[in-house]
């Protein structure tokens, strides 16, 4: 979900949800959430997270996914450690993944199926800043 403030700032946020289980329980969480600074459209803007999904029941982990929402035009994402060490690449459909986190995930990369390279992000954290 991306809400744009009448600055400019836009207002993201991300969460997954699983489909019902057997016993009928939905579960999923929420994936990350950033206010990020004026600049291109919310529709323009590359954003990725890491949705960790938990059973209620046990607190064991489900699944962890990696979501990413990008232009129409983006093929590929690229994913990148900390320390800038590519990891995996995966085909976008129409700028949207979701696919397996690999293990170490901290930027991807946009690239559109032409070629050109929209940048790196940051995955999406779990707390906004507010600048304070």
């Amino acid at each position: 979900m991306t809400i744009t403030l009448p600055s400019g700032a836009v207002v993201v946020a991300g969460q997954v949800l699983v489909p019902q289980r057997p016993a009928g329980a939905t579960t999923g969480t929420l994936c990350g959430q950033a206010i990020l600074p004026a600049g291109p459209p919310a529709a323009r803007r590359v954003q990725a997270m890491a949705c960790e999904v938990i059973d209620h029941t046990t607190g064991a982990p489900m699944s962890t996914s990696l979501v990413v929402v990008a232009p129409a035009e983006v093929a590929l994402i690229r994913t990148y450690a900390a320390d800038r060490t590519f990891l995996a690449e995966h085909s976008a459909v129409d700028g949207i993944l979701v696919a397996p986190l690999p293990l170490g995930t901290d930027t991807v990369e946009a690239v559109t199926a032409g070629g050109v390279i929209l940048g790196r992000v940051d995955l999406l954290r779990h707390a906004a800043d507010f600048g304070d």
